[in-house]
């Protein structure tokens, strides 16, 4: 099982919450992207910023360089793939302890979270590119290919996560890649309704 204090797996009653802290903000001139190789791409400009703590910042490095906006308070309720399924309410992990979809295979496999996604409507897709009238979502992987994250995209384009038991965030699509979530292993979308 995965490491529970980022999301990825479940840690029942073992959850521990971050304070809050009061919303420091910061905003920015213009903040570059950098993708799951550490390349610079597209250029973001005034963005709000939150501090965060210094081990979720070692965790998500590429996330103070580019740019997010805090969006909600920690909760230990939900995770990142329940956020991303629009689940604010379960847990989602295919573990006996959370939440998992009836019928959906009950292991740590990129096609398993597929098909968990495939019960709400989604289908594998080639890009991460806005559509009008698409929901997408990204599963991200470790470097042994084990599902990690998801985020789903938001309307202006931008994409929404729940780091683990902390804040839920909107960021550039690549900029939770690295040691903690690994990289973007699919692309799925539904149409909206």
């Amino acid at each position: 099982m995965r490491n529970p204090t980022t999301g990825t797996g479940h840690s029942g009653a073992s959850l521990t919450l971050i304070p809050s802290r009061k919303k420091r903000s910061v905003i920015s001139g213009q903040l570059r992207e950098h993708g799951c190789d550490g390349v610079k791409s597209k250029v973001m400009s005034d963005w709000r910023l939150t501090e965060l703590p210094s081990d979720v910042r070692e965790k998500f490095p590429y996330l103070q360089q580019s740019g997010f906006e805090h969006t909600s308070e920690p909760s230990r309720y939900y995770n990142c793939i329940a956020w991303a399924a629009g689940d604010s309410e379960r847990w989602w992990w295919p573990d006996p302890r959370a939440y998992w979809p009836s019928g959906v295979q009950i292991e740590e496999t990129i096609a398993a979270f597929a098909e968990a996604f495939s019960t709400l409507g989604y289908s594998i897709c080639s890009s991460p590119d806005l559509e009008v009238g698409v929901e997408k979502i990204a599963i991200y992987k470790a470097d042994d290919g084990t599902p990690t994250h998801a985020a789903r995209q938001l309307p202006d384009g931008r994409w929404t996560s729940k780091l683990g038991p902390w804040i839920d965030i909107a960021h550039n699509l690549e900029s939770i890649c690295g040691p903690e979530y690994g990289s973007i292993a699919i692309f799925m979308k539904r149409p909206l309704t």
